[in-house]
């Protein structure tokens, strides 16, 4: 601190510690004395002075009149400030004036003019009037002086005793409080509380809260029942007020007393989400609000009891946002569902996974994960309970690629076949459908250029077998025949079952045969009898597809024996017809069998079916009469071909012999020399005809074409 002598009688004091910023000045006026508080702050552009910075205000100013310095016309010989007093100095005395109440509290003679001390008794300070007071900077204290030289030093002690009181009297509470520090050891929340207490007696229920939030000593329980009381009637004031308290008691409250925290916290908790339950314009600020509470005080919150509260008021960004900090939203869930509060546990996981795609401090790759993450564990704990709404939520999120189908598979599939025994087949069945519609959605969206689902390590064949599998032990022909029908069609790579329904043009590839063989296996345990008969078909095993088919629909036998056009196959189903006729029938359906296989059998192969031939009914017999005319027929045209092709064999015979001869005499083949001769009896010259080009080679007559046979003596 330090001290500036002014002309005019005005002098400024700093408080230690204080700096320029905080003067304190005093001043001989005409009036009296004033004294006050100059306040400096740094200005803005339009209040500045030109090459000034910086504002100055008067605050706390104080008049002492002159009256009251009861000193006739007597004039100050000098005015100087101690931390709570204005000292007036006159040629032989020293005012002391209090700052806060401006009445004289000291005294002190420093001069008698013309006066002997008696013997033993103390003289006066000064021996001649004083002159001035100053203050010494360096030392930061006073003196008074005379014009002869004489000088004193001025020591004020306890000077702040029971000012405090006067402060605080005067509604000055903030400078009570600091006085009540310095000479005097008074409570500082007797203070705090006189200066609630009038803010209470004028009704401003915020500045009270205030302050009863910086008392140590002032019970919780109590300021809470005030609170409430004042605000009896407006339950929105009440809750804020009491969450202003709270938060700000918190820290109050020494590290050594955790049980004492976390009970508050606990209620500031409460309160939170009573007030974001019923605020609309406010919401956005309570979040946030509540959001820095969780940052500060999460080491003394009791997660189980936090989740609780925040779920009994539907606050689930609020549990997704505290789990979150605590790095355990499954707490939560798990709560729940011991609990038996599926529906609260299920919209805890909705608002959590909708919490985090739209959390802004998560980076996308990281908002999926955690997505990712929370689906992978609440889904073998909820999928019980909730089939299809897990369902929907897997489906929601199937574009994520850090999911793993895997999980959805061995939890909610494995639930819908069975593996909960104890469940009720309701929720069985739900889990069953759901499963089915989730699994066909993904399959059906997938891209071909994609076989794998998310990061699982299941294929688009492993989702259609495992369906097939769950249609099978559901015994949904129907869904079964879709799921073959959906191999046949898709056009993923994976998916080869090119062959089925009802086509016949397999790819070839070995993984025809390994996924038919696995669709022949679910089929058959699931007895999809017409299924199997059309996967057999599709191996090229007709002779079971048609055995198979005669035991439950013999029409679809002939179907599949009529596309393969075997005698084998329509021996079976003749066969089969003949067994499970009546015996005065057997006949009849055995041959209609004949007759509708056009062709392929004919009515003497199933002869052997039928009873003795006098036994057959009439049709039977007109059938068997009308063949064996037809096969006499037959072979009375055979007989006929077979006389004109001897007839002509012998005709070829007589040729050749007669051939034989003309050789041996010399008119067929070459004749004599120089010249060809053929069996038409034509001669010609060999020289002619070798410029011709015919060659040697020649092998019939130029003139008549008839050939030359050159070796007639070997056989033919």
């Amino acid at each position: 601190g330090g001290g500036e002598r002014m002309g005019g009688g005005l002098e400024f004091m700093s408080e230690r510690g204080e700096g320029a910023a905080a003067r304190k000045f005093v001043w001989v006026t005409a009036a009296g004395v004033v004294h006050g508080q100059i306040a400096v702050s740094r200005a803005r552009t339009e209040l500045a002075s030109p090459g000034s910075s910086f504002v100055a205000s008067v605050k706390n100013k104080s008049l002492i009149p002159l009256s009251a310095l009861k000193v006739g016309n007597a004039v100050p010989r000098g005015v100087n400030l101690t931390s709570s007093h204005v000292l007036v100095l006159f040629s032989d005395k020293l005012l002391a004036f209090s700052q806060l109440t401006g009445k004289l509290v000291e005294e002190l003679e420093l001069y008698r003019p013309h006066y002997i001390p008696p013997p033993n008794s103390a003289a006066s300070l000064f021996d001649t009037p004083a002159a001035g007071i100053v203050r010494d900077c360096d030392v930061d204290c006073l003196w008074i002086y005379t014009a002869e030289g004489q000088i004193a030093r001025l020591t004020m002690t306890n000077e702040h005793v029971g000012s405090w009181k006067v402060a605080a009297a005067q509604g000055r509470f903030d400078l009570a409080v600091e006085l009540s520090g310095e000479g005097e050891m008074v409570s500082r929340e007797t203070i705090l509380e006189a200066q609630a207490e009038q803010c209470i007696a004028g009704r401003d229920w915020e500045s009270a809260t205030m302050l009863y939030a910086k008392m140590r000593s002032k019970p919780v329980e109590t300021v809470m029942l005030a609170i409430m009381s004042w605000c009896e009637g407006d339950e929105e004031l009440s809750q804020r007020l009491l969450t202003e308290y709270l938060v700000r008691r918190l820290d109050l409250i020494a590290e050594d007393q955790p049980m004492q925290k976390t009970i508050i916290s606990m209620l500031c908790v409460e309160l939170y989400a009573r007030r974001m339950t019923r605020a609309s314009k406010e919401l956005p600020g309570l979040k946030a609000d509540f959001s820095a509470f969780i940052l500060d005080n999460l080491q003394y919150l009791d997660l189980t009891t936090a989740v609780r509260i925040l779920i009994s008021h539907g606050r689930y960004d609020e549990v997704c946002e505290l789990c979150s900090q605590a790095g355990d939203v499954m707490r939560a869930i798990n709560l729940l569902v011991l609990s038996g509060q599926l529906k609260e546990a299920l919209e805890t996981l909705e608002g959590s996974l909708a919490a985090t795609m739209r959390d802004p401090r998560l980076q996308k790759d990281a908002r999926l994960k955690q997505v990712a993450h929370l689906l992978s564990e609440t889904t073998p704990m909820l999928s019980m309970f909730a089939p299809r709404r897990i369902s929907e939520l897997w489906h929601d999120h199937r574009a994520n690629p850090f999911i793993d189908i895997d999980v959805y598979v061995s939890s909610l599939v494995a639930f819908a076949r069975g593996s909960q025994k104890s469940c009720p087949e309701s929720v069985r069945n739900e889990a069953y459908q759901a499963s089915t519609w989730l699994l066909l959605e993904i399959i059906r969206e997938l891209n071909p250029q994609r076989n794998i689902i998310g990061r699982g390590n299941l294929h688009a064949r492993d989702l259609l077998q495992i369906l097939l599998e769950l249609h099978a032990e559901r015994g949904n022909e129907k869904g079964a025949e879709a799921i073959l029908l959906l191999l046949k069609e898709s056009s993923l790579p994976p998916l080869r079952l090119s062959g089925l329904p009802d086509g016949r043009t397999g790819t070839g590839d070995a993984h025809d045969e390994d996924d038919l063989g696995f669709a022949l296996l679910a089929c058959s345990n699931g007895r999809f009898k017409r299924l199997c008969v059309e996967i057999y078909s599709s191996l090229g095993l007709d002779s079971e597809a048609v055995a198979l088919a005669l035991s439950f629909d013999p029409p679809l036998a002939e179907s599949h024996a009529r596309h393969s056009s075997r005698r084998d196959l329509w021996l079976q189903v003749a066969a089969r017809a003949a067994a499970t006729a009546p015996p005065a029938t057997a006949g009849d359906a055995a041959v209609g069998v004949a007759q509708r296989s056009l062709g392929v059998l004919r009515v003497e192969d199933v002869l052997p079916l039928v009873p003795r031939f006098s036994a057959l009914g009439a049709v039977v017999q007109r059938a068997a009469l009308a063949a064996l005319r037809e096969h006499a027929g037959a072979a009375g045209k055979a007989g006929a071909r077979i006389g004109y092709a001897a007839v002509r064999t012998e005709r070829l015979r007589e040729d050749i012999a007669q051939r034989k001869k003309w050789r041996e005499e010399g008119h067929g083949g070459r004749g004599g020399e120089g010249t060809v001769a053929f069996g038409c009896g034509h001669v010609f010259a060999e020289m002619w005809f070798l410029r011709k080009g015919e060659g040697s080679a020649q092998r019939g007559c130029p003139v008549c074409g008839l050939e030359a046979i050159d070796l007639i003596d070997k056989g033919i």
